[in-house]
């Protein structure tokens, strides 16, 4: 669900889409939080 995969027919994914969309709101923002800090101080040439 977080990676929002469609699966089934378009009317079935529509309704689908808002489907733990909060959850999925917070996860992404805990992965992009995880992910800045682990670059910090990376040199990335």
């Amino acid at each position: 669900m977080c990676l929002s995969h469609k699966t089934g027919n378009s009317t079935v994914n529509a309704y689908r889409r808002t489907d733990y969309l909060e959850e999925r709101k917070a996860v992404m923002q805990r992965w992009s939080d995880f992910i800045t800090e682990s670059s910090r101080g990376m040199s990335l040439a």
